[in-house]
Order: structure tokens, then C-alpha cells, then sequence
């Protein structure tokens, strides 16, 4: 009994060292896990959300070198941004643009404190952009598109996003994928047909899906009045 609490003890100092050495490495505050937030949201548009919790280098790192496409050529979407950890790490790429989404005006004003104590650190802006919204009503950039996704969301919030986005991908054939971290929802996910998994979840801790066009757009043609 004592040898697993000293054990978790152990671990519990081991993730705080780590995660001060990456906020003080970047010149941020991202390693505090947050859940109060979500009482300063709307009860109906917080009801899927799931509570802050920092991502760590070494799991952001080997997500996206599991990408097998050239980062360049895409937009980079963290939906469920919070203080910015994984947009800071996104820099570290060469994305077109680096975009933050998030439902707390709490923890968005805490990244854009983040994102200024960051570009002040280097001494240079940076490519990142912050929105404060709920995720179903956010409008899709004109590009191809990563999502990094901790864990975000779930139940209708979730629905109505895949949803929105395949919609977007389908109308203007724009690439998409979803990183996605800690995937509660991968059965909702895979039960559409439209997100092809890229790597088998079921043996990782996290999921990479690719939209397919083919069977978005025979999906979104059969919701067109004269066209199914």
C-alpha cells in the first residue's frame, strides 16, 4: 500500500517538473488542469465539453509525425484550444496558419496572455490565431485542415461538428484530418463512415482520421432535395 503511494507521489512531482520546465521553456502558464470554467459557460453549449487538461510534447511530437502528408500545405485547428499549449507546440512546424478554438472567454483569455508572453519570448509574432465560439458555429478557413483534438467534446457537440465539418469538406474538396488524443468518441466517429481511420485506435491511445471525399459527397448528395 505505502509502495503505491509513494509510487503515484513519485509520478505526480514527475508530471509537474515536466510541465513547469515547458511553461517556463515557452514563457507561458498552460500547466494547471482547469474544470470551473465550465460553470461560466452556458449550460447548453457546455453540456458535451470536457474539462482543460494540458498535452505534453513528446505525445503532441509523435501524433503529428504520424501524418503522412507534407504540414506545409495544411492549416493547423486545435478545437478545444484552452491556454494555448498545443498551438504554441504548432509552431514548431511549418503550418499555414495556426488556429485556436475555444467555448471558455476564460481560458481564451488566458491563451491570448499565453500567445503574447510566447511571441514576446522570441521575440517575433507568431502565425497563431485565437476565436472564442462554440465549435458547431465556426466557420472552416479555405485550405486542407489538421484538428488537434485533446479529448474535447462529446455527444451533441461532437455530432454537430463532424457533421459541419464533413458538409465544408464536401462542398469545397478540401482535405481534413483529426488528430485525436484520449478518443472517447471514436465509435461515434467511426459509425459515420466518413472519417477513415488511419491508424488502428484500438492499440494506441489516440486516433488519426482522414475524411473521405467519396463517401462525404454520396452522403451529402442524398440530403439535396433532387439529387438522391
Amino acid at each position: 500500500m505505502i509502495s503505491k503511494i509513494v509510487k503515484h507521489l513519485n509520478w505526480q512531482i514527475t508530471w509537474y517538473l515536466e510541465q513547469y520546465r515547458i511553461d517556463k521553456k515557452y514563457g507561458i502558464e498552460t500547466r494547471k488542469r482547469e474544470k470551473l470554467y465550465l460553470e461560466d459557460i452556458d449550460p447548453e453549449k457546455s453540456r458535451g465539453a470536457e474539462w482543460y487538461e494540458p498535452v505534453k510534447w513528446k505525445v503532441f511530437s509523435e501524433i503529428i509525425a504520424d501524418l503522412p502528408v507534407k504540414l506545409s500545405d495544411y492549416i493547423f485547428i486545435d478545437v478545444g484550444s484552452g491556454k494555448g499549449r498545443a498551438l504554441v507546440f504548432a509552431t514548431q512546424y511549418h503550418f499555414q496558419r495556426i488556429i485556436g478554438v475555444e467555448l471558455s472567454a476564460q481560458l481564451h483569455s488566458v491563451a491570448m496572455r499565453n500567445i503574447t508572453s510566447f511571441e514576446a519570448r522570441r521575440g517575433q509574432k507568431s502565425n497563431i490565431e485565437l476565436t472564442c465560439c462554440d465549435v458547431r458555429e465556426f466557420e472552416f478557413p479555405a485550405g486542407n485542415l489538421i484538428f488537434w483534438m485533446y479529448n474535447p467534446f462529446f455527444g451533441e457537440v461532437m455530432r454537430g461538428f463532424l457533421q459541419n465539418l464533413a458538409e465544408h469538406c464536401a462542398e469545397t474538396g478540401n482535405e481534413a484530418y483529426l488528430c485525436y488524443y484520449i478518443p472517447k468518441c471514436r465509435e461515434q466517429i467511426e459509425a459515420r463512415g466518413d472519417f477513415t481511420p488511419l491508424l488502428p485506435g484500438s492499440t494506441r491511445n489516440y486516433s488519426i482520421y482522414k475524411f473521405d471525399h467519396l463517401h462525404g459527397r454520396m452522403e451529402f448528395a442524398d440530403q439535396i432535395p433532387g439529387t438522391a
